[in-house]
């Protein structure tokens, strides 16, 4: 997955929530703080597929070192889409 440039970061409040949420139902990456960031614009992610189910509001959290990206859907508590982190830039 490669974070496009139209998604924006969430609070830290919010993080830690869904975090803790997603914790729950799969195993996340020990030892490291995942960057989280929200789906804005989805005219910007068309063509790919790491994007294919995603709708606007939809969080994208990401863990670098591990190299792990997670599209989850905080309103409906699913996950929708996981991918390997192919490109951080």
């Amino acid at each position: 997955a490669v974070l496009p440039g139209n998604v924006v970061s969430a609070p830290s409040a919010d993080l830690q929530r869904v975090i803790a949420e997603l914790g729950k139902i799969i195993l996340l990456p020990a030892g490291e703080t995942p960057t989280i960031a929200t789906v804005s614009d989805m005219s910007k992610l068309q063509g790919q597929a790491f994007f294919a189910n995603a709708v606007q509001g939809d969080l994208v959290i990401m863990y670098a070192h591990a190299r792990l990206a997670i599209l989850y859907r905080a309103s409906e508590h699913k996950i929708i889409q996981v991918a390997p982190i192919t490109d951080t830039q």
